[in-house]
């Protein structure tokens, strides 16, 4: 049996990067360019590939995000 601790942490080995999935979204938006049907098709799925890539490189050179941080108003209280 596996515990559901072990499969979470799995799943976020196996997770990709954003800089990953935007190089990927590039590579599908030029095959998709390939097989496009009419020129203006191709014209768009060139220029989201081109967003895709200049976005993936952006997002290499970002500084990484720091942790959420939860923000309450001072008048906010837990009651137990």
């Amino acid at each position: 049996m596996v515990s559901a601790f072990s499969a979470n942490q799995r799943k976020l080995i196996h997770m990709e990067s954003q800089r990953d999935y935007l190089e990927r979204r590039a590579l599908e938006e030029d095959a998709a360019a390939e097989r496009a049907p009419t020129d203006k098709v191709r014209e768009v799925h060139v220029e989201l590939a081109s967003r895709y890539r200049e976005a993936a490189d952006g997002n290499a050179q970002a500084p990484p995000e720091s942790p959420a941080t939860t923000i309450r108003p001072k008048e906010f209280r837990i009651l137990d």
